[in-house]
Order: structure tokens, then sequence, then C-alpha cells
């Protein structure tokens, strides 16, 4: 089927493929980037919305303290299991995109109290990352971290619970905010809004799913992992009319008529346009997603691959706008730095930083952007850089303030700073050795690099990708 795509740039710099695996996976070391760059521009974005089946880690398998990670059992571990895949995987857009669905379908812990089914959510979310939307809608319905996080369990034909129906009109695909029309160009519209009672109708239509408790607590590994089951008893069968469509709809049909809702596809490409760019879609760039979208049968390859075509995804690579948010700056920053999962340090970072996976903050989300940054979160930031630095620099020897800051570049795989923060970073390190001299011994030298490092990656310049 023939889809339309805009032209990648047809000259691109080392800075195009750092800039497309900040923003479609969490940057990547020197030999990381070299990797996409010898395959050129259209075939690392091909590569990356083709997930490699085999050998997926690569690197030591996660620890804290030696030992391996338990998931299910110890705090934190389960937010380790994750990081670590955000490291070590060669699908880093796979990756990039549970993460985003992950923010998208905002499920939390703390409202469903079972880490099994949260990591079973989330290989849900991981498989249909770069796959069919429209399977996806499907399975996380009935997905026992969803039924149990908005109520679905407890909905029946006597009492249909509109939690799920609402939060999936509302915020998973659908939205309700009048400004879509004009940042969509017209294609989603508000005269094409829902209504309350297509809600109450969906939620009649979608009763009849059960969580057996017992099963849940003494089951086998398969039933504690999805103790749902469907009781037609619980169904309401009768008529339902959504969206102006009767019939005696269930579930599936709830799920059919909200994907080819004709605010489904400008919502969701609107959506995950704002994972990956700061500025709103053109006209063109709408068009393509949603028509490349729709053709498809709701695949999310052929939208995604516009993003990551768009002029707009690469515009400003030396004034970058995005900012990074926590998950992003720690993974990142572990493969930077070319280290691994070896201890639970990085859960109470994140949980420092405001960024917790698992554990958004509501059915809403994460708040994107600046959103990230305030005075408690700043510190952690910093505070996250020194454990990202801690025991990774050797002594470099003598050297000029110049080559003192190229070599805090190189050592990071050269992330983007500004001639500005360089010229700064460069007096900073000439200062540095005219209080400490005239001669810097080896002590100096691993301080002066450490903080030159610590402004590359939490500094103003360090913060945006």
């Amino acid at each position: 089927m023939a889809y339309s795509y805009p032209a990648l740039p047809s000259k691109p710099t080392r800075a195009h493929f750092q800039r497309l695996l900040w923003r479609a996976g969490f940057a990547g070391s020197h030999d990381q980037v070299t990797h996409y760059v010898k395959l050129g521009l259209p075939k690392a974005v091909t590569e990356l919305l083709t997930p490699f089946r085999k050998n997926v880690l690569v690197g030591p398998v996660p620890t804290d303290g030696g030992n391996r990670l338990q998931p299910l059992d110890l705090w934190g571990h389960d937010c380790l299991w994750w990081l670590d895949r955000m490291v070590r995987s060669r699908n880093q857009l796979v990756e990039r995109m549970t993460l985003n669905l992950h923010d998208l379908f905002a499920t939390s812990n703390a409202g469903v109290g079972n880490t099994r089914h949260m990591l079973r959510q989330n290989r849900l979310l991981r498989g249909h990352a770069v796959g069919n939307f429209h399977g996806l809608l499907e399975q996380i319905t009935i997905d026992p971290a969803m039924l149990l996080w908005l109520n679905g369990a407890d909905s029946n034909k006597w009492e249909p619970n509109e939690n799920y129906g609402r939060e999936v009109m509302e915020l998973f695909c659908l939205g309700n905010d009048p400004n879509l029309e004009s940042l969509t160009h017209g294609l989603w519209t508000n005269a094409n809004m829902y209504t309350q009672n297509d809600i109450h109708e969906a939620a009649r239509a979608l009763t009849g799913w059960r969580y057996d408790w017992n099963k849940a607590a003494t089951g086998t590994i398969k039933q504690r992992e999805n103790p749902t089951f469907w009781d037609a008893g619980y169904h309401d069968a009768g008529q339902k009319t959504i969206y102006g469509h009767t019939g005696n709809w269930d579930w599936r049909d709830v799920c059919r008529l909200v994907v080819n809702h004709p605010n489904h596809a400008p919502y969701l490409a609107y959506a995950l346009w704002s994972y990956f760019i700061a500025t709103p879609p053109t006209a063109s760039a709408m068009r393509q997603m949603v028509n490349n979208y729709r053709k498809s049968g709701f695949e999310l390859a052929p939208l995604l691959k516009v993003i990551l075509h768009h002029p707009a995804f690469y515009l400003n690579l030396d004034e970058p706008d995005m900012v990074k948010p926590p998950i992003v700056f720690v993974a990142s920053g572990l493969r930077n730095t070319r280290r691994f999962i070896k201890s639970n340090s990085w859960s109470w970072l994140l949980d420092n930083m405001g960024q917790v996976p698992f554990y958004p903050p509501n059915v809403s989300g994460w708040k994107q952007g600046p959103a990230f940054l305030n005075t408690n979160t700043a510190h952690a930031y910093w505070q996250t850089t020194g454990y990202l630095l801690d025991q990774t620099i050797r002594d470099p020897g003598s050297q000029t303030p110049k080559a003192a800051v190229t070599a805090a570049m190189s050592a990071l795989s050269h992330p983007w700073a500004s001639s500005d923060t360089r010229t700064k970073l460069e007096t900073y390190a000439s200062d540095y050795a005219t209080r400490n001299g005239p001669t810097l011994d080896s002590h100096d030298h691993v301080e002066r690099q450490t903080v030159i490092r610590a402004m590359l990656m939490a500094g103003p310049d360090g913060l945006l990708h």
C-alpha cells in the first residue's frame, strides 16, 4: 500500500543522527550513534521502525548489589527492570514508544496494587509499540491492570461503571479539547465531539469482564498474571447507541467504534507528534499521519515514519527545544557513560526527579516539557548526575582549558552545548587552573573534568534534547 512521507534531509550530519537517537530512543554512545550514521538516515529510520526479534538486549544483566533483580518482590526493582531495557535494548524506538504509550494509557501501580499486572501491561505496550493500535486498544481494554485501575472489574449490567468509557474517549483515543480543531488544521472537529450519552452507552457495552481475586492471590503463575474472565451474565446484552450507531454492542464493538470515530486518527496523530516535536504539526504532516494511519488499518509505524521524516523533527539542531523527561535523562545518561544497572539508586533518584515508571501521577499521565523542571526536580537532576558520573572519570593528565572541555564532550558522546556554554566552560577550566595552579595534580584533573561533565549533563543545555 502506498503511503506518503516527507522527504528526509538530503545531506544529514552526525547531529541529525544524534537528534534521531535522542527523541526516538534514549541517546547513544559514540559507537551506537556511529552504527546509525553508517546505515544512512533512511535505513536508520527503517531499522528503528523494524524491531529486532533476537538478541534484543546487549550488555550485562541488571543487578542490585550483585544480586539479580526481583521486580515482583523488592521495592524499585520494577523500575530497574524497565530502565535496564531502555539502556540495553537495540529496539530504542520500541522502548521510547512503550514509554509514550504508558503515558497515554496512564496506569499507576499506586491504584492497581499488583506489580505482576503492571509488568504484563508493559509487555503488552511493548508488543504494540510500533504495531497496530486497534489491537492494542482491544487488549488493554481487558488488561487486568486497566480493569483494576479504571474499575472495569467492578462494572456490571446492573451498575455499569463509566470510568474507562470516559477516559478511553477523553484521554486515550478521542480528546475533548476544543483547541484541537485549530491544532489539527480542522481534521479533528468539535462538531464530532462525543457526548455523555456515548460514555454511558459505552459503559454498558464494556460490562461482562470480572476479576478472580482468589486466582490472583493463589493461582498458577499464568492465573496470577491474568485472573480476569468473561461472564456473559454480567454483560448488558441490550441495544446501545454509540456515536449514532445502534446494536447489541460489547467491548470489541466499543474499540472498533472508537478507532473508526472521525476524531480518533487526528487526535492520536497529534498526541504522538507531541512526544517527538515541540511545535504543532503542519497541515500537510497532519494529513499524511492521518491518511497513513487509516489506510494501514491503524498501524502506528506509517504514522511514526511521517514524524521521523519530517523537517520539524530535525529543526534547530543547534538549539534543541524539548526538555528531557527524567526517565530519558537517566536512561540516556547511563547509555552515554556506558554504564549498566548495578544498584537500586536509580529508583529513588527518579522518584526525586518526579517520574517513576509504573507510577504516573494520575490517569492523565505526566505533564511534559518544562513541567518536569522546578526547584525540587532541578536539584534532583544534579544529584542524579553525580551518581551517573561516580567513578567514571580517570585522571586525564595535563590539559589546556579547551582540551579539557573537548575531552568532556567526547566522553559524553558529544552532547549538544551552545557556543556560549563551551566558552563559559573553557573559562571555568582556565580559572580552575589559575586558582589551583601553577601545577594541577591528579585530584585536580579529575575534579575539573567532573565539574565540566556535570555542567554538560545537568546545566541548562544538558536538560534539552
